[in-house]
């Protein structure tokens, strides 16, 4: 039997297979901000997410100098026919519900931002990292769905919301300004509601995809062909019923209510008692798809 050499050092073997965890634990109830931190994270980091973000701040500025001039300007030309285009709420109106404001900008956060927010988790099997601790599908959803809704306030509700509180300030007494406390109210109402339903639809509809591509695909098509169908569909049968699954049309209506805009200024509008409910309607829908398509994800991760 042969004996060791002196030359060889000879050393204790101490691994363990692992390290021991020193540091705190989150609470259970506030493990979904892990998720959401993440995804707001990774949407901060494409391009034209920032670009649409800084858009919105353009139009705000816009519709400010369009404010102080309807506020201050037209009602002292006391011009008859633009009687309707000086209601308080026209601009605050036009800024929510305008391709030129912030409509064109709602959607397309919608399409990058939450189309992007499961089937990226498909893509990249982050679901293994999420369901293997102690993460409840809610919280994941929730992690998942306030990203989007952050996103979508700064776009949409901000801008808005700013118009609005402008409009109220410039009132000359201070019964013009408790009269015009609907306005900043009103963008609260719109923007908080907006953003939702625009997050509950496109997070629900990532979740059909395999792939981000496809599912921003899908959102959009979700999100522009109801909208391009109803506007041209709506004036050949002088109904507005075909701009019912058009989530820009709803809060077109939706809008124009909160905001109490002449009826004059636009056409076909949904009514508000048939606005109220298919937005109901389409946001349960959209949480019933989301959470049987998480489900169905975590049985098969």
């Amino acid at each position: 039997m042969s004996t060791p050499s002196t030359s060889e050092k000879s050393a204790t073997i101490a691994d363990r297979g692992y390290q021991p965890y020193r540091g705190g634990y989150t609470e259970l109830s506030t493990r979904w901000m892990l998720v959401c931190k993440r995804s707001l994270s990774s949407a901060l980091k494409q391009r034209w997410i920032l670009i649409l973000m800084v858009a919105a701040l353009l139009v705000a500025a816009v519709a400010a100098v369009l404010t102080y001039l309807q506020s201050a300007v037209i009602p002292s030309a006391a011009v008859t026919a633009l009687k309707s285009y000086t209601a308080p709420g026209i601009v605050s109106y036009s800024v929510a519900t305008s391709s030129f404001g912030t409509l064109l900008l709602t959607l397309f956060i919608a399409i990058y931002c939450g189309g992007s927010a499961i089937a990226e988790d498909v893509r990249s099997g982050a679901f293994q990292f999420y369901f293997s601790r102690p993460l409840s599908r809610d919280q994941y959803l929730v992690g998942k769905l306030v990203p989007a809704v952050i996103l979508l306030l700064s776009v949409s509700f901000v801008p808005t919301f700013l118009v609005a509180l402008m409009r109220a300030s410039l009132a000359k007494t201070i019964d013009e300004m408790t009269s015009l406390v609907y306005l900043p109210i009103g963008a609260i109402a719109f923007g908080v509601s907006q953003a939702i339903v625009y997050g509950l639809v496109s997070v629900a509809l990532s979740s059909l995809a395999r792939s981000r591509s496809y599912a921003q695909a899908t959102v959009a098509g979700a999100l522009f062909l109801p909208w391009i169908l109803g506007r041209v569909i709506a004036p050949i049968t002088r109904s507005y019923l075909p701009k019912l699954l058009s989530l820009p049309d709803l809060f077109d209506a939706l809008a124009h209510a909160l905001f109490r805009v002449p009826s004059g200024l636009s056409d076909r509008i949904l009514p508000i008692w048939l606005t109220i409910p298919t937005l109901l309607a389409i946001s349960a829908s959209a949480t019933v798809l989301l959470r049987a398509q998480i489900a169905e994800k975590e049985r098969t991760t």
